[in-house]
């Protein structure tokens, strides 16, 4: 379970599966959007009682440029060591590699 801090505690929580009226889905959107640079959307779905999707949903409806989560290579080269595999060509994939005596 994530720490809280000030901001997470006052996300608004909605009991599942509840169908959320216009302005309970702007409080949440609000909320979501004040905590997003500092949260997961994970962590912000825990923390309101929604869904990863509804949570993701609502950013994307406002506009906001996701976060790349996971293990990305980004432009400088740093990240994983492993090329993705649609960038490996039979030169350089292992099968190649493997010689026959």
């Amino acid at each position: 379970m994530p720490q809280r801090t000030a901001k997470q505690r006052t996300l608004p929580r909605f009991p599942k599966g509840k169908r959320l009226t216009e302005e309970e889905a702007a409080d949440l959107t609000r909320a979501a959007l004040a905590v997003y640079p500092t949260m997961t959307i994970r962590d912000i779905a825990t923390e309101t009682g929604r869904s990863y999707g509804s949570i993701q949903g609502l950013l994307k409806a406002s506009g906001v440029t996701m976060a790349h989560g996971g293990n990305r290579q980004d432009a400088a080269g740093a990240g994983p060591t492993s090329a993705p595999a649609a960038q490996l060509t039979p030169s350089n994939s292992i099968s190649s590699a493997v010689t026959t005596r």
